[in-house]
């Protein structure tokens, strides 16, 4: 496993000890996700989000990290492949090998896999014509094995309602998070994401409110 220097970033990150109300709350969270963990053998979780409007990378970086804490062995994993946002976003190289390379037996998994700080990354690799159906053809049993291998696996992927790899990786991991960006988009587009996702029988575990200002209200 290469372990690699974070590129320095703009992107607003959770501070390391924190005690905030902001830190509080993704503590909050990682207490809810390890009971799921314990009792119903959720390891894996899809963050998933609506639309272009909610962003899930610097959500992930943060929950990833706050359940890393004590030594724990979380992976993140790019599923966006087209956009490659997790990847880029934690400063990996886009050409690197990663999700789809592990999945058509391209590259061994220990050769994807990056550290990056308290955390793991898999980034999401080369380019494919259609991620869904790489996905469909390989994703559950990956996830299978990365479950066995890590505390907990973090999912990122593209916009529910724009591509249907969101929808695909939905089935097949244990549990999947909504998120949703306060005041951008909207209750039609959070519905239609709901019901994409119960259709093929994803377990919806909840949603997050992100980029909540309690003085705008």
């Amino acid at each position: 496993m290469t372990e690699l220097k974070r590129k320095a970033t703009a992107t607003p990150r959770l501070k390391d000890g924190a005690h905030t109300p902001f830190a509080e709350a993704y503590r909050a969270l990682r207490t809810n996700l390890e009971y799921q963990a314990d009792t119903q053998g959720v390891k894996s979780v899809l963050l998933a989000v609506p639309d272009e409007k909610s962003d899930q990378t610097v959500f992930a970086e943060n929950l990833a990290r706050t359940m890393a804490v004590g030594n724990k062995n979380i992976l993140l994993v790019d599923g966006d492949i087209s956009n490659k946002k997790l990847t880029l976003h934690v400063g990996l190289c886009p050409e690197e090998k990663g999700f789809t390379d592990v999945l058509q037996g391209r590259c061994q998994l220990a050769d994807a896999v990056k550290k990056c700080g308290t955390v793991s990354v898999l980034p999401a690799g080369t380019s494919v014509d259609d991620p869904a159906e790489a996905f469909a053809a390989g994703a559950e049993a990956l996830l299978r094995r990365l479950e066995e291998e890590y505390a907990a696996v973090l999912v990122t992927a593209p916009p529910v309602c724009r591509a249907t790899d969101a929808v695909v990786l939905g089935r097949v991991v244990k549990g999947t998070i909504v998120l949703v960006e306060a005041g951008t988009v909207p209750q039609d587009c959070v519905q239609k994401c709901r019901d994409a996702l119960l259709a093929v029988g994803a377990n919806l575990l909840g949603a997050v409110l992100t980029d909540y200002d309690p003085k705008k209200i």
